[in-house]
């Protein structure tokens, strides 16, 4: 086994062994709320639930990858409405650890949209 070299220092020892990290795999259902989303012609304060599966090394990573794929998702983006000072919030509701991924397309799209109850009364 060689060296890797960066420049002319040796990084990693010729005995080192790279290990390559076990991943586990997980279905995290995300809960978003405070959602300003514009449906005719009216701004309405939306929830949503979502699945996502992903691969980390652990739960709260799990739950940081499902979040950020949500945070990323420019079809959600362009319709959200929320100001800086009022912005949307995402969690983790649950997360399971599955064995593999078998029968399921990695990592999910779909939104299940709520509408708040009238604050009014």
């Amino acid at each position: 086994m060689s060296a890797l070299i960066l420049g002319h220092r040796k990084i990693i020892p010729d005995n080192y062994l790279l290990v390559e990290t076990q991943m586990n795999k997980y279905r995290v259902v995300i809960h978003g709320q405070n959602y300003l989303i514009k449906l005719d012609d009216m701004i309405e304060r939306m929830g949503f639930y979502t699945t996502r599966y992903v691969e980390a090394e652990n739960e709260g990573l799990a739950e940081s990858k499902a979040v950020a794929l949500i945070q990323n998702d420019d079809k959600l983006g362009q319709v959200v409405l929320n100001a800086p000072d009022n912005p949307p919030v995402l969690y983790a509701e649950e997360i399971l650890e599955l064995e593999n991924f078998e029968g399921i397309n990695p990592p999910g799209a779909e939104y299940s949209f709520y509408r708040y109850a009238d604050e009014r009364d």
